[in-house]
């Protein structure tokens, strides 16, 4: 509280202005103490003796309340310029006291009850605690404390002191609107229209209102009552927003908007978030009144949008309201930042409509194309669909790089899950290092192995021997079917060349066991793989073939003569 204090002032002035002000220090040390803690009690004790030394002089202590300002007759004797609720003079103003008087008489009791009117103390929990401060006066029965109200100078008749100005410079008000207000209220009473007036009402002022307007004011109330809620308070939010020139007033409408956020995540209502980010940026360009301060809070909350437990919220909004569009969805994810593809990895592990999980597949892909760690990490996770949101993420990047991401699902249980990580490692890479594609060569599935063995037979890959080792296993190769076989040894006489030559080479000299069936079938075919890629190790192998079974020299003869006679 700030109050000028000219060296003429009145000797009931100067008690009055150091009256409100420990009236004005009580007051804030009981909201931030209550009323009983000890700081509170020595306030108390100086405003007591403040009011009783006033009293005592000058049995009535009245004063005009305006918004920022109390007056004594022509002296200011408290003024503020906080109209937020924490000042004394806005506080009664706003609840429309327009002058408070106290009279001699006043007590400790009657002070106590006054400061609990004033700012709701003594039970913020009760239902009363809403009311205004003029329900609540009233409802202590203060005898030594009244005053007048906005109502009260509306009701009464209209008077030069309280005629309305329409130019000149403002006059400052009455000394008393007390005095003036039961005046009139008595020569009015004594009116012969006094009768006539109580029966057409309480003599309010109106104004002439043609049917075209009250036409268009119905509608226009109809219009605000058949608008749902969520949207009637984002159009209020909007509008302070755009209009309020309060820093503090923008300040805390800004601070609503993350839980305005929360609640929109998780009820899935996209396109209202979309809304309500415009209104953010939207803001600080419309009104004038948005400062730095208010432009990097609105940055700031909007920015929020991106934290982990935010995000989270989405899982709710997609999971509990399967149904709703997914219209503006794919809008929100594009202005997350990157950092939230780790959330959004688990959020669409969860989500189970087909329309929400294409529009997360977009949105991770967008948001995670120049780090995408926490999508292939996902490729770990056991859940198939998932996966499959995975694979299609990692193939839209067209990274062929991310065929070796792939390879890792060669040994997952889900046959439909190897069969897209087959088509994804085909399509990011058509031809070059076919490593990725030959840990599928031994699957389990005979249609995915086929599949498999031909892409690797078509010539456009290439591998190490040692890459291929793994696949090669004597036993589950003689349980193989012939055109199983074939497509065995050319896939890997199309990848490995000349480095598989020593291991066909051992299948020749190999004389199978009695265990292991069609061993010499295996053994014919290994001689067919190093005939077609007649190279001169291969040859030698044909020739080291001499030394193995009956059948094998035989075949390996025949070779190197055909070799021989072309």
């Amino acid at each position: 509280m700030s109050v000028p204090e000219p060296s003429d002032d009145s000797a009931q002035a100067s008690s009055a202005r150091q009256v409100f002000r420990e009236l004005d220090r009580a007051g804030r040390a009981t909201r931030t103490y209550g009323l009983h803690s000890a700081t509170t009690r020595r306030f108390f004790e100086q405003l007591e003796a403040g009011f009783s030394a006033h009293l005592e002089t000058w049995p009535v202590l009245g004063v005009i309340v305006e918004r920022t300002e109390l007056r004594l007759g022509d002296e200011i004797i408290y003024l503020s310029e906080d109209t937020l609720g924490e000042s004394l003079a806005f506080r009664l103003y706003g609840d429309g006291v327009r002058e408070l008087r106290f009279e001699q008489g006043f007590s400790a009791d009657d002070l106590r009850a006054f400061l609990d009117a004033l700012w709701g103390l003594e039970d913020p929990e009760d239902a009363d605690a809403d009311d205004d401060v003029v329900t609540r006066l009233w409802s202590k029965n203060l005898t030594t404390v009244s005053l007048v109200t906005a109502e009260d100078l509306i009701k009464a008749p209209l008077t030069d002191e309280l005629r309305p100005q329409e130019h000149g410079f403002f006059a400052p008000p009455p000394g008393s609107f007390k005095g003036i207000v039961e005046r009139e209220q008595a020569a009015a009473a004594s009116s012969p229209r006094a009768d006539q007036r109580d029966r057409l009402g309480t003599g309010l002022v109106g104004f002439e209102v043609t049917e075209a307007e009250r036409a268009a004011l119905a509608q226009a109330l109809l219009e605000e009552c058949a608008l749902d809620s969520q949207t009637y308070v984002l159009r209020m939010l909007a509008a302070i927003l755009e209009s309020e020139r309060s820093p503090d007033l923008l300040n805390r409408a800004l601070a609503v908007v993350p839980g305005i956020l929360d609640t929109l995540l998780a009820a899935g209502e996209w396109t209202a978030l979309l809304g309500v980010l415009a209104m953010l940026e939207g803001a600080a360009d419309a009104n004038p009144g948005f400062e730095i301060t208010q432009r990097m809070l609105a940055s700031r909350v909007a920015e929020s949008l991106s934290l982990p437990d935010r995000i989270s919220l989405m899982e709710k909004g997609l999971n509990e309201h399967p149904e709703q569009p997914s219209e503006g969805l794919a809008q929100v994810l594009s202005r997350l930042r990157p950092s939230a593809v780790g959330t959004l990895c688990a959020i669409l592990a969860k989500t189970t409509a087909h329309e929400h999980r294409a529009a997360l597949r977009g949105g991770i892909a967008l948001l995670a194309v120049d780090d995408p760690e926490p999508v292939l990490k996902g490729l770990a996770d056991p859940r198939p669909q998932y996966l499959q949101d995975l694979i299609a993420i990692i193939v839209g990047w067209n990274q062929p790089r991310g065929a070796d991401a792939l390879a890792i699902l060669a040994s997952h249980a889900d046959a439909e899950v190897r069969r897209d990580a087959i088509s994804g490692i085909s399509a990011l890479r058509p031809y070059g290092d076919g490593a990725a594609l030959i840990a599928f060569a031994s699957d389990t599935e005979p249609g995915l192995r086929r599949n498999v063995l031909h892409l690797l037979s078509s010539g456009r890959y290439s591998a190490p021997w040692r890459t291929f080792r793994p696949h090669l296993d004597l036993d589950a190769i003689s349980e193989l079917g012939r055109d199983e076989k074939r497509a065995l040894f050319q896939a890997l006489r199309a990848t490995a060349g000349d480095e598989a030559v020593p291991w066909w080479q051992a299948l020749l000299l190999e004389r199978g066991p009695k265990q292991r069936p069609n061993h010499e079938e295996t053994a014919l075919f290994a001689v067919k793989a190093l005939v077609l890629l007649n190279t001169p190790r291969a040859r030698e192998a044909l020739a080291s073939g001499e030394d193995g079974s009956p059948a094998v020299r035989k075949a390996c003869a025949a070779a190197l003569a055909t070799k021989v006679s072309s």
